[in-house]
């Protein structure tokens, strides 16, 4: 069973940088630069952060709880894959 992989709008907060490559021809010092990029989260996940930052409450039903947080959770992506497609257009 194949599953569409979701755009997850890429990474949130890209960073490219650069480390001495631990390649050593003589034992004493690196031989050269290489490039790193660092990727973190996703843009989607860091849409459904901010959005699930809003819709949870203070306070909840102790009964109510484990539901509410499933429920508030794929409100949260779903409203983040809504904020990306509308990046789309």
């Amino acid at each position: 069973m194949s599953q569409e992989k979701k755009n997850d709008g890429g990474p949130a907060f890209p960073c490219k940088t650069q480390k001495l490559e631990h390649i050593y021809q003589d034992e004493r010092r690196p031989t050269e630069l290489v490039d790193v990029v660092y990727t973190g989260l996703s843009l989607r996940d860091y849409f459904a952060a901010k959005v699930m930052a809003k819709v949870m409450p203070d306070t909840v039903s102790p009964l109510s709880y484990e539901e509410h947080i499933k429920n508030a959770a794929e409100w949260s992506y779903k409203m983040a894959d809504a904020m990306i497609k509308a990046r789309e257009r």
